[in-house]
């Protein structure tokens, strides 16, 4: 229940991690989250708190989410 009011909070801010990352709940989504709650707002700031293998297989769509 608190995972996809979580989601929904970031979709209605215009963030789709969700639709990028398999668990918003897991290590990536949560450092990226705690980032932006703390104001940050760089996105290649938050891509540096992702797991490398996201990173790799990923960027382009983390950074456009």
């Amino acid at each position: 229940m608190h995972i996809n009011h979580m989601q929904k909070a970031l979709t209605e801010m215009n963030i789709r991690l969700t639709e990028v990352l398999d668990q918003i709940h897991g290590v990536s989504g949560l450092a990226i989250i705690e980032a932006i709650l703390k104001g940050e707002r760089d996105k290649e700031k938050l891509l540096r708190l992702c797991h490398s293998k996201i990173i790799k297989n990923k960027k382009n769509e983390v950074l456009k989410a």
